[in-house]
């Protein structure tokens, strides 16, 4: 082949390859544009199946294997840098709007992989969406421990301010994992004492669960003396007590403060 004729043939094949990484990258936008539009379907359905488009899976069928929404995620955006931000948008935005919905059983799952999948974000941004699902456990409660000090002032507000002793508790809870996850150089010493004082007032709810839960969070502070002195109190002075199905009479958060100060016990 001459020299002439070899270069137009690889400009040929160059202009080939082009085109088809363009037609790919073209077919790429237009396909996530289409999942990220259904994700603001009115149909919950929809949005539910769209979800697990965009993760690279299917409607997921009982038999199916799990998916793992989290790894799925930060691959998914590992994969695709260029469309991370509007795709962390869609998602938070997506979470939102399901935690305002009372979900069906079947629908439990859903909500559950979105919060996962939201939590594998690490995105500060993402602090009131997850705030909105606090209350449903260990998944959402890692997420706001790990972007922490982001989420930090909005627990410590729920803790204080929300009407919800439920969510008042599970507020205590993370914030107790945040403090014992981060030390204080790095959360600073006035969210540290915020954290300190919040976990204190969670010792004098009235529900002995709340306070239990207080008394573990507390953890994180084994060294405190007002922490320590308030336990110890609870240890002898709490009274509200609970029947067993054997008819035993149990005191939870004064067997609760005793262990802990076993557990932290000083040496001599």
């Amino acid at each position: 082949m001459h020299a002439k004729s070899f270069r137009r043939w690889a400009r040929r094949g160059l202009s080939a390859v082009v085109f088809v990484a363009t037609s790919a990258a073209t077919a790429h936008t237009q396909s996530l544009d289409f999942v990220l539009g259904q994700l603001e379907s009115a149909d919950p359905r929809v949005r539910s199946e769209a979800f697990y488009r965009l993760l690279g899976h299917r409607k997921v069928q009982t038999s199916a294997p799990r998916v793992r929404p989290d790894s799925s995620t930060v691959r998914m955006l590992q994969n695709w840098p260029e469309d991370a931000p509007r795709i962390r948008r869609a998602l938070i935005t997506l979470l939102q709007r399901e935690n305002k919905r009372t979900m069906t059983e079947d629908e439990a799952t859903f909500h559950g992989d979105l919060i996962s999948s939201v939590g594998a974000l690490r995105d500060p941004n993402a602090v009131d969406a997850l705030m909105g699902a606090v209350r449903t456990g260990g998944i959402v409660r890692s997420a706001l421990v790990q972007i922490a000090p982001a989420s930090t002032p909005k627990l410590l507000a729920m803790a204080q301010q929300d009407t919800s002793l439920n969510n008042r508790h599970a507020a205590r809870i993370v914030l107790g994992q945040i403090a014992k996850r981060h030390p204080e150089v790095v959360l600073g010493k006035e969210l540290t004492s915020a954290i300190l004082e919040s976990l204190l007032r969670g010792l004098d709810e009235n529900d002995d669960i709340a306070r239990g839960a207080s008394i573990s969070a507390l953890g994180a502070f084994p060294d405190n003396p007002r922490a320590r002195m308030k336990i110890a109190r609870l240890a002898q002075e709490d009274t509200t007590t609970l029947v067993k199905p054997d008819g035993t009479v149990w005191i939870p958060a004064r067997e609760r403060a005793a262990s802990w100060l076993l557990t932290h016990s000083k040496p001599r």
